[in-house]
């Protein structure tokens, strides 16, 4: 009896801390939502080599399709593997990363040596100004992931500037467009459909004619 007791006790108090601990906040603006905290899935974004520059050159690792960074006070990236983004002497005050294709969810973090706040613009019309999420903590890293319909392009700006931006991830490609081999599968394909009916038609007329 005890015991039953004891369990109905724990699973009571479970209850209560379920409904008592505060729901993770998000923001969302135009059907964007900002979230935060640990992520590991989707496509890597790598570096297409040692770099230095105003723009810099990575690709999505699975399929090869092209991401760009950009930055006013020019970047620095170090050769392969997954794309980290340093700046090029001081820090990064602003950010800007286009994608070739567009993506339903992507994942970056960010890390500095001060705490502060960033703004995001999302495809040059959506803008992430003041959210409750858009802070960064000097003591650890800093993991986000936006997800919406259509993702191609983020515009960052940091106060005060950070030191890396790193582990981008991208998932859910909106735009996939075949590859030239598709295409000509496809073409070959919808040929043989278009001689099988004329044959099936010819064969039809004679049966029709006899």
């Amino acid at each position: 009896m005890t015991y039953k007791l004891n369990m109905m006790a724990v699973a009571l108090s479970c209850s209560l801390a379920a409904f008592s601990a505060p729901a993770l906040a998000v923001d969302v603006v135009d059907g964007f939502t900002l979230d935060s905290g640990s992520f590991g899935t989707g496509f890597g974004v790598h570096s297409d080599g040692t770099q230095t520059g105003p723009t810099l050159n990575a690709h999505v690792n699975i399929d090869g399709s092209a991401v760009t960074f950009g930055s006013t006070g020019g970047l620095t990236m170090t050769g392969g593997g997954e794309a980290t983004v340093y700046p090029d002497g001081g820090v990064i005050d602003d950010l800007t990363v286009d994608f070739a294709k567009s993506w339903n969810k992507i994942t970056f973090s960010f890390d500095g040596e001060e705490d502060g706040i960033f703004t995001l613009l999302v495809n040059g019309a959506s803008l992430f100004d003041g959210c409750s999420l858009c802070t960064l903590d000097s003591s650890g890293q800093n993991k986000f992931i936006l997800t919406g319909s259509g993702i191609n392009s983020l515009a960052f700006t940091f106060d005060p500037g950070i030191l890396t931006a790193k582990q981008f991830r991208v998932d859910g490609v909106t735009d996939a467009v075949p590859e030239p081999a598709t295409w000509g599968l496809m073409i070959l394909g919808i040929g043989v459909a278009g001689a099988a009916m004329r044959r099936r038609q010819r064969q039809r007329i004679r049966y029709h004619l006899a």
